[in-house]
Formats: structure tokens, sequence, C-alpha cells
């Protein structure tokens, strides 16, 4: 394995003013009072306990959570980006569960996402004893695992100055090396942080198969994800409109994070299966047939000062089977929302959409900001053409416009 320590102690070496504006998306778990964080704990114990199957004697099977992160471990934690978005929107999951069971004023003071607790401070009592750890898992084994002399340089990453930080230590450079370290080394760097941490606080948490079944675990990746969030400010990876894009390379741009449930998953860009338009466009299928998989690709928007933001994109199926998953979702940095199905398509036949984002952001409460984001989504279970979506010329534009009625409605086909 590199040794990407070396790597951090080199870069991580100035601290210079930069204006946060993107502090505060997730709450520190230690500005919650010990009710609140006694009450999110429940939550999300519920959580577990509720995803148990009791058809097999495997403890790390028992639990289809725990499981899920088992199974996906070598596609999760493979030194790149996968990584980062593969675990964001496995903290969805829990957060879709826990947020509409919390107090209004809980939910409204964590802006609908879990918090996140910073490794180099002890972890809160709620989180450290036999109630936050699923029963047969073992007990997490240091409450203050940095404060014990442990060796992780996770402080270099704070949440609330990452960018002046990660630098290359020219105080006349905004952000520094974050900007020009790509996404895969990035997430080689904040991985490998990440690993001495399960590591340092042991127990359940310093096996992959086993780390979900700890409270700690999400709130420690909630931390983790915070800092990704801020990498993606710094690296500037959000799209200033007028954005298009009709997928002519061989992959998405950087404004995009494409993904999945599993490595079964599939989102690519080819030529295959007749583009809408050029030569190539994005499709979503499975690798292998017969086994279902969730894909999701996620454009990244700076909506910031824009009105009347207009998305209109082309879109087909194959014979896709509907699944409550399938469809557009759009987040401002909370849960997402879906706002469009993605269903009963006629077969292989490119269809326009048109989506009013100003309006539908409105509707659920939600603000047009400088990270604000839209998700394409599909699940199914065998390759194109037997199953699977593609997407081509997407398009994403502010300003007056005769479409600013036709949300969801059908514009063309060829």
């Amino acid at each position: 394995m590199k040794n990407y320590r070396i790597i951090f102690l080199t870069l991580l070496i100035t601290l210079v003013h930069l204006t946060d504006t993107f502090a505060g998306r997730r709450t520190y778990v230690y500005n919650l009072t010990p009710n609140e964080r006694s009450q999110l704990v429940t939550q999300m114990m519920a959580y577990l306990n509720s995803q148990q199957n009791s058809n097999t004697s495997v403890l790390t099977d028992r639990y289809l959570i725990i499981k899920q992160h088992k199974d996906n471990d070598p596609y999760i934690h493979h030194y790149n980006h996968t990584f980062l978005g593969w675990h964001r929107s496995f903290l969805g999951r829990m957060e879709a569960y826990v947020m509409p069971r919390l107090s209004n004023s809980l939910r409204n003071k964590l802006n609908g996402l879990l918090p996140y607790w910073d490794p180099t401070t002890t972890i809160p009592s709620q989180f450290y004893n036999g109630s936050s750890v699923l029963d047969g898992f073992e007990d997490l084994q240091d409450q203050s695992p940095y404060n014990n002399g442990s060796s992780y340089n996770v402080n270099k990453f704070t949440s609330s100055n990452f960018c002046n930080n990660y630098s290359n230590g020219s105080s006349s450079t905004y952000c520094g090396l974050a900007r020009s370290r790509a996404i895969d080394k990035f997430a080689a760097d904040l991985e490998c942080e990440h690993n001495d941490v399960h590591n340092a606080i042991g127990g359940a948490m310093r096996n992959p198969t086993t780390s979900p079944a700890a409270a700690i675990f999400w709130i420690w990746h909630a931390w983790v994800d915070e800092i990704y969030w801020d990498y993606e400010i710094c690296k500037g990876l959000y799209a200033s409109l007028p954005y298009s894009t009709s997928f002519s390379g061989n992959s998405t741009d950087q404004y995009w994070y494409t993904g999945g449930s599993d490595s079964v998953q599939r989102v690519q860009v080819t030529g295959s299966n007749g583009p809408h338009s050029g030569s190539r466009h994005l499709t979503m299928d499975v690798k292998i047939n017969r086994r279902y998989s969730t894909n999701e690709a996620i454009l990244n928007l700076n909506l910031s000062n824009q009105s009347n933001v207009i998305l209109t994109f082309w879109w087909k199926e194959f014979g896709d089977e509907d699944n409550d998953e399938d469809g557009v979702y759009i987040s401002d940095g909370g849960p997402y929302v879906k706002v469009m199905e993605l269903k009963n398509a006629p077969y292989n036949t490119w269809e326009q959409r048109v989506l009013n984002i100003t309006r539908l952001a409105a509707d659920n409460g939600l603000n047009t900001n400088s990270t604000f984001k839209v998700k394409f989504q599909q699940r199914d279970n065998y390759r194109i053409t037997t199953d699977g979506f593609a997407f081509d010329d997407i398009s994403v534009t502010s300003g007056s416009s005769s479409c600013d009625n036709i949300d969801s409605k059908l514009r063309g086909r060829t």
C-alpha cells in the first residue's frame, strides 16, 4: 500500500484566511444538547435494528445494512472516488429513516442531515456505550483515540477550514493544492486517514465488515462527507450556468459523480445503443444479469443568484421495469427530493423532459444555492437492451424562458 501519510505530511502545511461559504451543512455533534444526542442515537439504532434478517445465523449477515457494507468492501474501499460517493449515499439511507422520526426542532437544527464528529475530540458518551453498538458486535475500545496518542493526521482536515489546510503553502493561491489534486488521489488521501480513525477507536469500528453496527460510524462518516463537500467547493466542481453536455468524451466532465449501490452497477459514457445526438450518451444498467443494482449520476450546479433555472434533457429506457427509485432528484446540500418519475416510456424511444428547477426547489423548501445537485437514478437487474436507461443532451439555463410552465411534460419524441 502506498504511504499516503508521507503525502499528507508534505502537503498539509499552511493556514490562510478564506471565506467559508460552505460551512454549516452538517451540525457539529457537540452543538447538540445531551438529550438531543440521546434522541438521535435512539433513532439511529432503531434504523440498524430494523434491518434484521432472521433467516441467517451469521452475525454480519443478520443486519442487511451491515451485510451491504461488508459485501461491497472491495468496491467502496479501493482508494478512489467511489469511497466518497458511495458512503454519501449510504449516509442518505440512514438519514431518510432517522430524520422524520426526530422532533421538529432537532431535525431543523440538523438541517435534515446527520451531524459530524470531529475525530480529534472525545466520542460523545451517547455514542460510546453498550446501547450505541448492535447486540453481538464488539464494544468500542477507545473514547479518546486522538488524545490517547493516535498518529492519524485528520486534524489537518479541519471541517471549517479545509481549503486552508489542504494547500501548497502559498497564501496567494486560493485553495492551493486542493484545486490541483485529482479526486481519486484526494479520495485516497482521505481514506487513508479515515482508516486510521477506525483502527484507533477499535472494537466493531476496526473491521469494515462490522463497523456500521456502531452509531459512531455514521457521524464519523458524516465528517468524511463534510470534507468531501469542502473539496468539491475548493475544486470548483459546481458548474456555472449556462451548462450543457452531450457526453462527447470518454467520460462525464468534472461536474458529475457517477456510481451506484454496489460493484454490479454500471454508469458509462458509450456510443452503443443509439445516442440522441452525436456519437455518445450516458447509460445506466448492470454488469451482470439477474443482479439488482441502483445507479446514479449526479450533476453539481452553482445556482447562486440564478432565477428561473430550467433543466432540459433527453431520456429513454430499454424495457426497464418500474422501480420506486427511478427518477430525477434535487438537493441543496440536504436530503434528496424526487421531483420527476422516470417510468412508462416507450421502448428505446427518446423523450425530452423539461423541469423548472427554481419552482421545484421552492415547492420542496430547497434553496437554489452554490452547492445544488441534480440526480438521475435507475434501478434494475439486466444489461441493456433488456433493462437500463440512457440520457443525452442535458442543459441547464437561467433567466426568462418560455418553458416556465412545462415541468414534467413530454416535449417531443424521435
